[in-house]
C-alpha cells in the first residue's frame, strides 16, 4: 500500500490486468509524486540554505559552535583527511591534476559555436521587440532539421538533432498564428522544408506551462527516452516562475530546475530573458543587463545578448548578437554578429550576417570627451548614454571622474517642456 498525494491508499497491481480508469488514477497518482520528490528537494535544499547560514551567525559569536563532540570531553573532533577526500572524489570532485587532465582527455562537442555545447542551459536577452524569439526559434528549428546535414546558421554550422528525436517549443509570449508565421519564416530563411521540419516540433503554445506543471514532467520523461533534441521556452518570466523574480535563493532554484531539464534531455534548453528596463533604450551591453536576480547570467552556460537597430517607424533593420558568456570555448572568444532579415530578388525569406570587429575599447572617460567635442551645445544623460551604449552606472562614474578634473560642465536647458540638464566640455581660457 502506498499513501500518495491524493490521500487515497492504492495497492500496485500488474499494469497489463489493470483496467484503463485504474490505469488513469495510477498515472495521476505517479504524476503527484514526482511533483511532490521535486517540491521535496527544492524543500531540502532551502532547509539545508537555512542551516548554514544559522550556522554561520553562531559561529559569529561562538567560533567553536557545532564542531565540539559533548561525547569526547568536549574536544574538538577532527575527521580523517584520506576519508574526506575520499568523500569527496566519489562525489564527482576532481582531486590533482591527473584527476584534471583525465577529465578532460576528450574536447567538448560543440553544436554551433565553440562554447554552445549539446548539454547547455543557453539564455538569450534583450529588450523586447529586438530579435531575441526570431534568433532562439531559428536556432531551434536548426535542431529539428530533417535533413541530416549540419544547418548553416550566422555563418556557422548547427547540428542538428538525431532522426526519431523532437525539439520541444513552450511559447507563452507569442500566439499560435503568430507562432507559425515566425517559424514557417525561420524554415525558409535557413533553407529547411517547412513540414518535414516542423513535424520534429512539439508546440506548447500559451498552455500556460510551468515548472511545476505535468506537462514540464512529461517533457523531462521524453528527453530521459532519447526523444528530445533542445528545448526552447519563451519566456522566462512566464515559464520559469517561483517565489521572488529577483530573490537569490529562488531564481538558483530555478537554475537547478533548468540544469536538470538539461540533464534529462542531453540537449540545450533555450530560455528567453528581458534585459533590465534601464537599459532599454541601448540595448543589452554586458552580462549584469540580464533582469532579475544574477543567478540568471551565473546558472546559464551560456548568455547571448541580442539588440536591435530600429528605424524611425519602429522597424528593425538589423540586430546584433554579442556572445557574454561561454562556458567552455576553446577558441577565442567571438566578437558580435550583426545580421538582417528580409525578401531577396526571388521573394524567399532570408537571414544575412555581418562579422563586426568589437567597438571602440578606450576608456569610456576619452570617448565621453571625444563625443562632447562633436556637440559643443550639450548632450543630456540619457542621449550620452545611448550614444555611448554604456550602463548608467559606468556613465555616472565617467562623468564624476571629468567633473573632478575640471573637463567637462553642465548647464540646465528646457527640452520639451521640461528641465534637463547638459553636459559639455569646459572652455579652455
Amino acid at each position: 500500500m502506498i499513501a500518495p498525494a491524493n490521500g487515497h491508499a492504492l495497492k500496485i497491481a500488474p499494469i497489463v490486468a489493470a483496467p484503463a480508469n485504474e490505469l488513469d488514477r495510477l498515472r495521476s497518482t505517479l504524476e503527484d509524486l514526482e511533483q511532490l520528490e521535486r517540491q521535496a528537494a527544492d524543500d531540502v535544499a532551502r532547509l539545508r540554505a537555512d542551516r548554514d547560514g544559522l550556522t554561520r551567525r553562531a559561529r559569529e559569536i561562538d567560533p567553536d559552535f557545532g564542531r565540539l563532540d559533548p561525547e569526547n570531553d568536549g574536544r574538538e573532533t577532527t575527521p580523517d583527511p584520506a576519508v574526506v577526500l575520499e568523500q569527496l572524489r566519489g562525489s564527482g570532485a576532481l582531486v590533482g591534476y591527473d584527476a584534471l587532465t583525465e577529465a578532460t582527455a576528450v574536447p567538448p562537442v560543440s553544436i554551433w559555436y565553440s562554447g554552445v555545447e549539446r548539454d547547455s542551459h543557453i539564455e538569450v536577452a534583450g529588450p523586447s521587440g529586438h530579435g531575441k524569439t526570431t534568433f532562439a526559434l531559428m536556432f531551434t528549428l536548426a535542431r529539428a532539421s530533417c535533413t541530416g546535414s549540419p544547418v548553416m546558421l550566422l555563418g556557422r554550422p548547427v547540428t542538428p538533432g538525431q532522426p526519431g528525436q523532437y525539439v520541444v517549443v513552450i511559447e507563452e509570449e507569442n500566439g499560435k498564428y503568430s507562432l507559425r508565421r515566425k517559424a514557417e519564416i525561420a524554415c525558409e530563411m535557413l533553407d529547411l522544408p517547412v513540414r518535414e521540419t516542423l513535424d520534429r516540433v512539439i508546440f506548447l503554445v500559451r498552455q500556460r506551462v510551468t515548472v511545476s506543471d505535468p506537462r514540464w514532467s512529461a517533457i523531462e520523461q521524453l528527453g530521459r527516452a532519447g526523444k528530445v533534441s533542445a528545448v526552447l521556452i519563451d519566456s522566462r518570466a512566464r515559464v520559469l516562475r517561483r517565489g521572488e523574480a529577483n530573490g537569490e535563493d529562488d531564481q538558483a532554484a530555478i537554475s537547478n530546475l533548468v540544469h536538470t531539464m538539461v540533464e534529462a534531455c542531453g540537449a540545450p534548453v533555450i530560455v528567453i530573458s528581458h534585459t533590465r528596463k534601464g537599459e532599454r533604450g541601448s540595448g543589452p551591453s554586458e552580462i549584469e543587463d540580464v533582469s532579475g536576480s544574477l543567478q540568471r547570467a551565473a546558472g546559464a552556460d551560456v548568455v547571448l545578448l541580442v539588440t536591435a537597430r530600429k528605424s524611425a517607424t519602429g522597424r528593425v533593420e538589423a540586430c546584433t548578437l554579442k556572445f557574454a558568456k561561454l562556458r567552455d570555448a576553446l577558441e577565442d572568444h567571438p566578437a558580435p554578429v550583426t545580421f538582417g532579415i528580409g525578401k531577396n530578388a526571388e521573394g524567399r525569406w532570408c537571414v544575412s550576417a555581418d562579422y563586426i570587429e568589437p567597438v571602440d575599447d578606450r576608456p569610456i572617460a576619452d570617448r565621453l570627451v571625444d563625443l562632447l567635442g562633436e556637440h559643443p551645445d550639450g548632450l543630456t544623460k540619457t542621449k550620452i548614454r545611448d550614444v555611448l551604449k554604456v550602463r548608467t552606472d559606468v556613465l555616472e562614474t565617467a562623468l564624476t571622474g571629468l567633473f573632478s578634473d575640471r573637463r567637462i560642465t553642465r548647464k540646465q536647458s528646457v527640452i520639451g517642456g521640461r528641465p534637463r540638464n547638459l553636459f559639455s566640455l569646459r572652455e579652455v581660457p
